[in-house]
């Protein structure tokens, strides 16, 4: 971990390290997996052109660490939500030292590391004096079509 992250996970009782799988070797088991989950024969045959289409296999604009890293990063959205509901604090971190971290969890080279959780209860007396720097939300979010104004949707009434 870099810097104040590593702190954060030296003092956070629970780590949660997503990895992501840049490889396309499970093909096979995720057929299996869709077949027995009642999946309709087409859509379990083109599994294979997907993940290859998907994964940048034939195409070099297509990154397969791209990919593998939304798939990995919906599991850690779901994840930040469900530890909020049950009233956790968490802390998504990507400065992350991948060699380090993989090798201390035996995890194979295939993987990648997009995101690192630290988890646990807030500590008040630990919280920041200021927020983190954030953009606007007029300046990330459009109305419509991308550069079209949503100030009237964050303007205080």
């Amino acid at each position: 971990m870099l810097d104040k992250n590593g702190r954060k996970v030296k003092e956070a009782p629970v780590v949660a390290v997503f990895a992501a799988d840049c490889g396309n070797k499970n093909v096979p088991r995720k057929q299996q997996l869709n077949r027995d989950n009642g999946a309709p024969d087409e859509f379990v045959n083109g599994i294979p052109s997907h993940v290859q289409k998907f994964s940048g296999e034939g195409d070099p604009n297509v990154s397969t660490e791209a990919w593998a890293y939304k798939q990995a990063t919906f599991a850690a959205a779901t994840f930040l939500y469900a530890a909020q509901v049950h009233g956790l604090a968490t802390c998504p971190m990507e400065g992350i030292d991948q060699v380090r971290v993989k090798r201390l969890l035996n995890i194979p080279d295939r993987y990648s590391i997009p995101v690192v959780i630290a988890l646990g209860y807030a500590n008040p007396a630990a919280k920041p004096a200021k927020p983190s720097v954030r953009f606007a939300p007029t300046e990330v979010f459009f109305d419509d079509k991308f550069g079209l104004s949503t100030a009237k949707l964050f303007e205080d009434e």
